[in-house]
């Protein structure tokens, strides 16, 4: 059995693998983690852990990963399942590499454009070669959401919400737009430009905000809850094998 979590600013997402089948998965708050996952079923059956995260790990957590037989984190000196003509792989977020092997592995021999809708919007290009091109990075909602809040005077801070309506009538209707609507069109952007030098683009959804856009673009969009998680499997698995 194996145990998969991407350790994000404030939650966990978490999944357990039996071979390449998800079995069990959950997200809880950073804090509940080692509670939720010390007590479960699934736990003591578990061999190799791995890990994606831009943070240090709680002491909690690390308590609770020590008796595994293998522990894995994804970093720059992993051995890779494509190729990268990136510049800075240093500098390369851990999630992003996850992302870009769950391509590789998912699609293969397709040019793939992984959107991933956190915090910030990450796109990152992979090609029908296994070959990762890089991307780009913009501001997530929340984060649009919290600039107007504390950059503008008066503005209200709020929770992301998507309208169905051309206008807003009320200045939380008009934020409210502002924000869904302006990432849509970003994306739609951004993925016509991808689309102009790479035929056939599969494009992946991912993110805790992926939900609010993947009915309203027309492309090839596959939306994928536990795709990073798969992507740190996958590494993990080419790592420790």
């Amino acid at each position: 059995m194996d145990l998969i979590v991407d350790i994000g600013n404030t939650r966990i997402k978490w999944a357990f693998f039996e071979n390449d089948a998800v079995v069990a998965e959950g997200v809880v708050e950073k804090e509940f983690f080692a509670d939720e996952i010390g007590a479960h079923k699934a736990f003591d059956k578990v061999s190799r852990i791995g890990v994606c995260t831009v943070n240090e790990v709680p002491e909690s957590i690390s308590r609770l990963f020590a008796p595994a037989k293998a522990l894995f984190y994804v970093n720059a000196q992993s051995v890779l399942t494509f190729k990268s003509n990136y510049q800075s792989m240093t500098t390369l977020g851990a999630d992003r590499l996850a992302l870009v092997a769950a391509a590789q592995q998912e699609y293969p021999t397709q040019n793939c454009l992984v959107i991933d809708l956190g915090t910030c919007i990450t796109y990152d290009l992979k090609d029908s070669n296994g070959v990762y091109h890089g991307g780009i990075i913009s501001p997530g909602c929340m984060s649009r959401y919290n600039a107007m809040h504390k950059d503008t005077y008066g503005l209200p801070l709020l929770d992301a919400k998507s309208l169905d309506k051309s206008f807003g009538q009320t200045t939380e209707e008009c934020m409210h737009l502002g924000v869904i609507e302006g990432v849509y069109h970003e994306l739609s952007g951004f993925i016509a430009h991808f689309s102009e030098n790479f035929t056939d683009l599969t494009v992946i959804l991912t993110g805790g905000d992926a939900h609010f856009f993947e009915k309203k673009l027309k492309n090839s969009i596959f939306a994928h809850s536990n795709f990073l998680l798969k992507g740190i499997h996958s590494l993990m698995k080419e790592n420790l094998n």
